[in-house]
């Protein structure tokens, strides 16, 4: 009967659990009890780089709250990508005269405030007469930034109105009227010694009107048979 049970135990498909704790003597490996591992809990568990074959992305906003800088690049800023481009020499003048555009479009969108403090949208004026003007400009001066010109016009459209009719007595006059792109683009010269900022801009020379404004000229001309 012993030796029935003896078998019957090997034979048993969870070899090596017994029922009888007692008799450990006999069989060491038999009487050996197996123990189940305590389950870790989700914090402790990790997976092995070598096992998943995937490697865990840092958190930016976790990286952020722990003061270390991200290791992913940032995505660059539209606003830094203009101001970059306005300050860019080596474009070609009909390059210069896009971004001239996108930097005046974006002034009026962002709006100012009066001496009242209202809100007005209407900053500069242009048309497409400025920017032939401007390609011209740039044409002629091909070290002149845009960035050039936002330092004049900056300084024309802090200066306080005046009485239009003070041309001959206002030494300001030209500049006064500077949010006008194509005045500024065209007086540009008289406007940069009013205002005393002849060296916070690169060298250029004046470019007469009926230059600047040939374009528009011509296509304003009727055409004949």
């Amino acid at each position: 009967m012993l030796f029935f049970l003896a078998t019957a135990q090997r034979q048993h498909p969870h070899q090596g659990i017994t029922k009888d704790s007692v008799n450990r003597a006999r069989s060491k490996k038999s009487g050996k009890s197996i123990g189940f591992p305590k389950l870790t809990s989700t914090r402790q568990f990790r997976h092995h780089s070598s096992v998943t074959g995937l490697r865990a992305r840092p958190n930016p906003c976790f990286t952020r709250q722990q003061g270390l800088e991200s290791t992913f690049p940032s995505k660059t800023h539209p606003l830094d990508y203009r101001k970059r481009q306005e300050n860019r020499a080596d474009l070609s003048a009909a390059e210069k005269v896009q971004v001239l555009r996108n930097s005046l479009a974006s002034r009026n969108n962002i709006g100012a405030f009066d001496a009242k403090g209202k809100l007005h949208h209407q900053v500069v004026d242009y048309n497409n007469r400025t920017f032939d003007a401007a390609y011209e400009f740039f044409l002629a001066n091909p070290d002149f930034t845009v960035a050039d010109l936002n330092v004049v016009l900056g300084k024309c459209l802090t200066l306080p109105k005046e009485p239009d009719n003070q041309e001959g007595n206002d030494p300001l006059w030209h500049a006064r009227r500077g949010k006008d792109i194509s005045f500024l683009i065209q007086h540009l010269d008289i406007i940069v010694k009013s205002l005393d900022c002849v060296d916070e801009v690169a060298p250029f020379q004046p470019v007469p009107g009926d230059q600047l404004f040939k374009k528009s000229k011509s296509a304003a001309k009727p055409q004949t048979e």
